[in-house]
């Protein structure tokens, strides 16, 4: 088995020996591109201008950006271009310039010499475009200025300038000429100056200052051949002086002449100062920067060869705009950024790896392939053989700068020695290696396959150790104290020479997770990035972990670097990290975050290094680099406006949405926030104030509301730009949806007159006809009640007679005709009573009296004086017209005789009495008879011969007295007690009222 394991590596040896051959005689393949700096952006027919030949810009008061080509105007929001062509009123639709005046009048000067500006959405033209179309004719207009009285004045020509004022009409132009021949510069009190043409005899400039009412002249030699043909461009410089292109000659002058001048191999159009004083110069040449107003250190923008520019612009985020002749739009948003991508000789292939080796960098891709990379040129090399199999299996692993004019490059095949002076390639191990890293004593690390070996570098690499890992592992790194940390798949391991290879994370679970790069910062603290866990630091005898929900970019961690600064940068999934830790015992540290909103290329970071304090940020398919010194974030707050309301999908002018009818309740409403750098990243909060409570957040644009009720209404909407700055100002409109004539207070109120009319007719009626029901109710109730009464009476008064007649057989069977006399006077006088009163409901009291006297003088004779009666009646008793019901006491002083009196041994005593309490007219039946009691006892023993009919007829009259009166007439019986607390009579109470 061994000799056969030592053949197999001959061969194999062999096998690679050949291979490589071929390797190397390919390797001298090279190519190179320039390199590009910057990303720019770029906005052309296809995105809505409506044409690629752009001759000036401006960016207004409300921060859009407008544009003048050949074929109309158009304004920018940073999502949409807005185009306004003679269809929509402009005078031509050649426009060469454009300007704003104090009152936010977007003015433009076209090929025909007419003029139009922009106000309220809508193109507006003067009077007097037709008169002043002429003057054009030889010459164009070069600038213009209206000032705060809203006089226009227009450069023109070379001796002659052009006012116009209000109100713009035929008679309010004039031509005022200049004494001095050749072109002029006129300035203004605020800084505002037009300037005119040239001529081809003359070569000084005539400025006049306006405040100062004076003239001078400033020499400069014409380049042109054509002299009519010269461009001119004014520029007023932060230093009070002026910058001024003609052609290919730059000049830089004040009051007191010419302060410098340079020449140019090509004409100039345009130009910008910065803030920093550095000058951008456009026009046939492209773009030149000047680094100061001396005009001697430039460098040229190589995007801009063989192109046209005719403006520059800077906006109020930073960003520059390139208008060119030809090719549309450029937009550059971040400046401080620069970018190596494939479009600029940068393989396709992803890069896997980087390094830093001398004045260059160097990337490895998954390809074979490497590229330096230098501040001007990418050359790019190329190890692949040809034949397909092995073509794909090899790629770059790791490179390891060696000293200042070699590197080695690994591959999955072999390391390779590259000379960065002479490009050539040797090769100098047979063996794939996924990783290298340098060690002391010209020596390094590198990863096989499972096995760690250390090397010694020199004419050839030689093994020093090796260390058996026995797991797959990504990355290894070496520390200050000389051990190697390892990154398997779910683990650390750590190897020094004294403890050999140790499982780290075995008892660790923070640890038990996959790393992909360690660093060792100043302090001696270990810094981990892992796929999963974010960030975890070793800090003594202490773990600190830094997840995304601590602020961190992403969880899943592709690389890690830490700056001269000690400050630490984290390559993750979802953009770059920066983590200062503050000095201190304690651990407090501060993330700030940074994606492709702020100007990286793409989120994913693969790799970090440093360069002449310059950080390259490594992705798949390119590379983004900046300094970290200056990188800031996007602190203009994005200006927010309404743009569009569409009610019942009708568009409405947003000066006319103030009153809207009841049917005007759907309506989409259009906003957009300004800022162009990364618009589509926009985050608007809004509310409808009477209908939300709260603020709602969106990233589109536009917002419906359906069926609103009637009411008064406020829209407000704010725009926050990528890097969580909000408006300073929302933008609002307020408006009111009247109600239906059926939902207004005047038909509510209306309608409730009506409806409580109708319900208190109804009422009314139903009120009548319930009074008419009772009343003829009560009215037969009532004769119902007479008729019972009558009824009554009717018992009554035969059970009463039946009586009578009985005591007279009495007298006459014992044959005592006095006796039967005086009963019969006595009884004909009642029985006369009872006639009278038989159809009266109720008689005076006197009569009540008479009635009762009579009857008990009738019962004394035919008992034989068995009882006596009294009948008190108190003063304060009317007699004579107070009236109660006939007949009423009478059945209780018969129920006195009959059934107390009648069965007492000895003389009965009956007391009747009568007095007023109020209006209640209390009347007393009191006997000493045998009492309720005794007299319920003899029912029981014997049928009781007299039946009291009249106390059964009187109760029942009582109600009918009570239901048809109303009224609250009672009867109270009670027994009487003597001393000894025993029955010795009865009492009866009754209470009539008086009316």
């Amino acid at each position: 088995m061994k000799l056969f394991s030592k053949s197999s590596r001959i061969l194999s040896n062999l096998f690679y020996t050949a291979r490589i051959s071929s390797i190397i005689f390919l390797c001298c393949i090279c190519f190179s591109a320039n390199a590009q700096f910057y990303q720019f952006i770029n906005y052309n027919v296809k995105d809505g201008l409506p044409s690629s030949d752009v001759y000036a810009m401006l960016q207004d008061s409300d921060g859009f950006i407008w544009f003048t080509t050949d074929m109309g105007v158009s304004r920018f929001d940073g999502y949409h271009f807005k185009t306004f062509s003679s269809e929509d009123g402009l005078a031509d639709n050649t426009n060469f310039g454009i300007v704003q005046d104090s009152k936010s009048r977007i003015w433009f000067y076209s090929f025909s010499g007419k003029l139009s500006y922009f106000l309220n959405e809508k193109i507006n033209t003067i009077p007097c475009n037709t008169e002043i179309a002429p003057l054009f004719i030889r010459h164009l207009i070069t600038s213009l200025y209206v000032d705060t009285g809203d006089t226009i004045w227009c450069g023109y020509g070379c001796d002659s300038l052009l006012k116009i004022a209000p109100p713009w009409g035929k008679a309010n132009f004039q031509v005022i000429p200049f004494k001095n021949k050749g072109p002029y510069l006129v300035q203004f009190p605020d800084k505002h100056f037009i300037h005119g043409g040239t001529t081809q005899y003359v070569d000084e400039l005539s400025v006049y200052n306006s405040s100062l009412k004076k003239l001078y002249s400033v020499p400069f030699q014409i380049i042109s051949p054509n002299r009519n043909s010269i461009r001119f461009k004014f520029t007023a410089l932060s230093d009070d002086s002026y910058l001024m292109t003609s052609d290919n000659l730059i000049s830089r002058f004040n009051s007191k002449g010419l302060i410098s001048q340079i020449k140019e191999n090509s004409t100039n159009i345009c130009h910008l100062e910065e803030k920093d004083r550095s000058i951008l110069i456009g026009g046939y040449g492209g773009v030149h920067h000047f680094s100061d107003f001396t005009f001697n250190n430039s460098t040229v923008e190589n995007f801009f060869n063989n192109k046209i520019v005719t403006s520059i612009l800077k906006d109020n985020e930073n960003g520059i705009w390139y208008c060119t002749e030809g090719n549309g739009v450029y937009y550059l948003p971040f400046r401080n950024f620069l970018y190596y991508t494939p479009e600029n000789g940068l393989s396709e292939s992803k890069i896997a790896c980087v390094a830093n080796a001398g004045n260059t960098v160097i990337c490895g891709h998954l390809d074979g392939s490497w590229s330096i990379l230098n501040n001007q040129s990418v050359k790019s090399f190329n190890c692949n053989p040809d034949e397909r199999a092995i073509k794909t299996s090899v790629r770059i692993t790791s490179i390891l700068p060696v000293d200042a004019e070699n590197i080695y490059i690994s591959t999955t095949l072999n390391i390779f020695s590259f000379n960065l002076h002479d490009f050539s390639v040797k090769p100098k191990l047979g063996v794939g290696t996924k990783a290298m890293v340098a060690s002391k004593a010209n020596t390094f690390w590198s990863l096989v396959f499972r096995t760690l070996i250390k090397n010694k570098i020199g004419n050839s690499i030689t093994e020093i150790k090796r260390i058996a890992v026995n797991t797959y592992t990504d990355n290894i790194y070496e520390d200050r104290s000389g051990r190697i940390w390892l990154c398997p798949t779910n683990s650390v391991y750590i190897y020094d020479s004294t403890n050999g290879l140790i499982d780290f994370g075995k008892n660790n679970p923070l640890m038990n997770t996959r790393m992909v790069d360690f660093q060792e910062d100043k302090d001696g603290n270990m810094w981990m990035v892992s796929r999963g866990k974010g960030v975890i630091i070793k800090k003594g005898n202490s773990y600190l972990n830094i997840t995304q929900k601590e602020g961190l970019a992403g969880n899943m961690c592709r690389t890690l670097f830490i700056d001269s600064s000690n400050v630490v940068w984290v390559g993750t999934n979802n953009g770059l990290s920066k983590i200062v830790v503050a000095q201190g015992e304690e651990f407090r540290y501060i993330v700030n975050n940074y994606t492709s909103k702020n100007g990286l290329l793409t989120n994913e970071v693969n790799d970090i290094i440093q360069k002449n304090n310059k950080l390259w940020l490594i992705h798949n398919n390119g590379i983004s680099i900046f300094d970290p010194k200056i990188i800031r974030d996007n602190d203009i707050p994005p200006p927010v406006y309404i743009t569009n309301v569409n009610f019942n999908e009708d568009t409405v002018s947003l000066n006319e949405i103030s009153k809207l009818e009841y049917n005007q309740n759907y309506f989409n409403i259009s906003f957009i926030g300004l800022s162009y750098k990364d618009p589509g990243n926009l985050e608007y909060r809004y509310k409808l104030e009477g209908v939300d409570s709260n603020w709602n957040y969106t990233n589109y644009t536009s917002i419906k509301y359906q069926t609103l009720p009637s009411g008064k209404y406020r829209f407000v909407v704010f725009a926050k730009n990528n890097d969580g700055f909000w408006s300073k100002k929302p933008a609002t409109f307020s408006f009111v949806i009247f109600p239906a004539w059926w939902q207004t207070w005047t038909f509510t109120i209306g309608l409730i007159i009506f409806i409580a009319l109708i319900a208190f007719w109804i009422f009314r009626y139903r009120l009548l006809s319930i009074r008419n029901r009772d009343q003829k109710k009560s009215q037969l109730q009532n004769r119902i009640a007479g008729i019972e009464l009558n009824a009554l009476r009717a018992q009554m008064n035969p059970h009463f007679v039946f009586n009578a007649i009985n005591s007279v057989q009495y007298f006459i069977t014992n044959n005592d005709p006095d006796s039967s006399q005086k009963y019969l006077s006595k009884f004909a006088r009642l029985i006369r009573y009872v006639v009278d009163n038989s159809k009266l409901t109720s008689i005076p009291i006197k009569k009540e009296i008479e009635a009762l006297t009579l009857y008990l003088d009738i019962e004394a004779l035919r008992f034989g004086k068995h009882f006596e009666y009294t009948i008190n009646v108190n003063p304060n008793v009317d007699v004579e017209y107070a009236q109660i019901p006939s007949m009423l006491i009478q059945p209780y002083v018969e129920n006195s005789i009959w059934h107390g009196i009648m069965h007492k041994e000895g003389i009965g005593k009956i007391e009747i009495s009568m007095e007023m309490k109020g209006e209640i007219l209390y009347c007393i039946v009191e006997d000493n008879g045998i009492g309720r009691t005794k007299s319920k006892e003899l029912k029981k023993d014997k049928e009781e011969l007299h039946k009291s009919v009249g106390m059964s007829n009187t109760k029942e009259r009582l109600e009918i007295i009570n239901q048809v009166n109303k009224s609250n007439m009672s009867v109270a019986i009670s027994d009487v007690l003597n001393n000894k607390n025993e029955i010795c009579g009865t009492k009866v109470e009754i209470h009539i009222p008086i009316s």
